[in-house]
């Protein structure tokens, strides 16, 4: 491949296979290649296990109506998560410090 060129690995989501991606796609002209992961496997998307968390912790069950201390209460926990993917069964994630900084 050459230099600057992008692999981009993403889940098939709607929105990743819209009109206005796939003219994305096409004027790339080569420079990218997207890499995708089959369907309905999540355990494949390190990300999804992040968004889980996020979303049972942040957001269940609760309205925000101040974007900025939603963005704080994310950034907060965040920051304390450390993600671990090589296990076998699936990733797991503990409360740790550092998160954002290595993500």
């Amino acid at each position: 491949m050459a230099a600057g060129h992008l692999v981009l690995v993403m889940d098939n989501v709607s929105q990743h296979l819209s009109p206005v991606m796939k003219d994305w796609w096409t004027a790339q002209n080569g420079r990218t290649t997207p890499s995708w992961v089959p369907r309905h496997h999540p355990h494949l998307n390190l990300v999804e296990p992040v968004w889980r968390f996020l979303k049972q912790h942040v957001a269940c069950h609760r309205f925000w109506n101040d974007v900025e201390a939603l963005q704080s209460a994310t950034a907060t926990l965040l920051n304390r998560l450390d993600g671990h993917f090589d296990t076998e069964d699936a990733p797991s994630l503990l409360l740790r410090k550092g998160f954002c900084q290595f993500a």
